[in-house]
């Protein structure tokens, strides 16, 4: 059987989810190895491994976030090892970090294919200075060009950036977009219930998401904090862990509900009557496929990635992020007044995603 080394270094949020639907689309064709750092991976992922017992799992406290020399020699020269003993087909890497060091073991290894999914290119965050965007391109193109077999992009906009940036060849990059099977949404008062909320007459806004800098939490408190001065019924609510880069950062209280990671929340997104995404950058976020699958309109920003979904999803409204906060509010405002039905629908059918990744 074909053996496949999948390596990321936070199996949290789409990146997780992304991965499971892979194996999962894919567990009885192939034998799986995940090679992951266990301190980022959120219950999802745990809950979901916990589950699938023929997995092979293999964790490093190498993998981390930051540019580290001294992590990052060793979780190359680690990563190398493992290749070395389980002699992987293929090896697929998930965002930049493991995308970086995972690609350099896996040619000094020499695997045949090396597969990368960047899940969202570190150079498009506005968090990081131009001069280290500049480095990561540089770092892009040097581990496309040399150490890539093939890089598979979640969004249009996302090959779009790469080509802009000349990372590679457009032969080099494969759009496969993600996709999540449809289901039944026939319990929003449960799912309304788990998140505590008994008024019925409650305008409920949320956002599933890590709380971290690339999904822009301080826009979203900003909008609320005007939203609610004007109209008291209209509820934000934020699902998703705190980074804990973002531990010492003092969200108001009484404005948002931060109520922290939750499981199952492909159903609690019907609980909510918009969506309100304020992200600097996607790749092509499950979230957002998760509310449109429950038919909730959906506000998000004209980012990559974001203006993807907007064109597949018949409720979906953009703003711009240099858009004052007192324009964005007014727009949740009247999605409320205009009791929106959710009748919005996918353009497009979720079909063998992971078959296209892998199977070639």
């Amino acid at each position: 059987m074909t053996k496949v080394l999948i390596v990321t270094q936070a199996p949290s949020g789409g990146v997780g989810r992304h991965i499971s639907n892979l194996i999962d689309g894919l567990n009885n064709q192939f034998d799986f190895f995940v090679l992951y750092n266990p301190e980022f991976a959120d219950e999802s992922f745990k809950s979901w491994l916990r589950k699938h017992k023929n997995i092979t799992r293999i964790t490093t406290p190498y993998l981390v976030r930051e540019i580290s020399p001294n992590m990052d020699i060793k979780a190359i020269n680690f990563i190398y090892k493992k290749i070395r003993e389980i002699k992987p087909d293929v090896v697929h890497l998930h965002s930049s970090k493991a995308g970086a060091v995972g690609r350099i073991a896996a040619k000094l290894a020499h695997v045949k294919r090396i597969i990368y999914t960047p899940h969202a290119y570190s150079f498009l965050s506005k968090e990081f200075s131009t001069i280290k965007s500049k480095i990561f391109v540089f770092i892009e193109r040097i581990l496309s060009r040399y150490f890539t077999t093939e890089t598979i992009n979640v969004s249009k906009s996302e090959k779009r950036a790469a080509l802009d940036k000349k990372i590679d060849k457009d032969k080099k990059f494969v759009v496969v977009p993600n996709a999540i099977p449809t289901k039944k949404h026939e319990d929003v008062e449960n799912q309304r219930q788990r998140l505590k909320i008994i008024d019925t007459d409650t305008f409920v806004v949320g956002n599933i998401a890590r709380v971290a800098e690339q999904k822009n939490p301080e826009l979203f408190v900003e909008v609320a904090k005007i939203v609610k001065k004007k109209d008291p019924s209209i509820a934000f609510f934020w699902v998703g862990y705190k980074e804990k880069r973002l531990n010492d950062y003092k969200f108001e209280d009484g404005v948002v509900n931060f109520v922290g990671e939750m499981i199952h929340t492909d159903e609690l997104v019907a609980a909510f009557d918009l969506f309100f995404c304020t992200s600097i950058f996607e790749g092509m976020s499950y979230s957002l496929l998760e509310a449109a699958d429950a038919g909730v309109p959906v506000l998000l920003s004209d980012v990559e990635g974001n203006n993807d979904f907007a064109d597949i999803y018949t409720s979906a409204k953009l703003f711009n992020l240099n858009d004052e906060p007192e324009s964005i509010a007014e727009k949740i405002i009247i999605q409320k007044n205009k009791h929106i039905s959710r009748t919005g629908q996918i353009t497009f059918s979720y079909n063998a995603v992971a078959s296209r990744i892998l199977c070639k």
